[in-house]
Formats: C-alpha cells, structure tokens, sequence
C-alpha cells in the first residue's frame, strides 16, 4: 500500500524526487560541505535539492539553460559527485556522521 508523501517535508529535511514516484528526503546540506561555491552556486545547489530540473532553475533566476548547467556541473565537480541522486546521498550521508 502507497502511502501518500507528506504536502511539504519534514522541519529541517529537503525532500529529493529521484526517480517519479521515489522521494528521498535528507537533511539540508551543511555549510561545510559547500565550502568552496560560489554564492551563484550555493543558490542553485539549494534548488537541486528542492528537486528543481535545470530549465526550472534558469526559469526561476532568470539565467540561461547553458549557465544553469554549467553551474551544475560545477557543483558535481566541486562536491565529487555525478549525479542529483549522488549528490542527495552524499547530503544524507554527511549529516548522519554530524
């Protein structure tokens, strides 16, 4: 039996949809683990884990598709990961070792 996901996440928790239907909800990236992006970058990391796709987070700050995506890859390089599921475990598995 599905049960239904919850209107907005948990206090202090980000919901991720990593694949329609599976949603994995983590704990908001610590400011340690960011060290290292730029403010740009922070901005559209914090809209990945809100589960936003790259045409949305160009949409919302008014940026191109192409820069969007340049951002993205950057954050992947600059944290080590290669993908947004990746990048959600990663968060999730930081904040269970704080």
């Amino acid at each position: 039996m599905k049960r239904p996901l919850p209107a907005t996440p948990p206090a202090s928790l980000v919901a991720y949809e990593i694949e329609p239907g599976k949603v994995l909800f983590v704990h908001a990236l610590p400011k340690a683990t960011v060290r290292g992006l730029t403010s740009a970058e922070e901005e559209v990391l914090s809209l990945v884990l809100d589960g936003y796709d790259n045409a949305s987070i160009a949409d919302a700050r008014g940026t191109s598709l192409r820069t969007t995506a340049k951002q993205v890859a950057s954050i992947f390089r600059k944290l080590g990961v290669a993908s947004r599921a990746e990048l959600a475990a990663k968060v999730s598995d930081h904040s269970e070792r704080a």
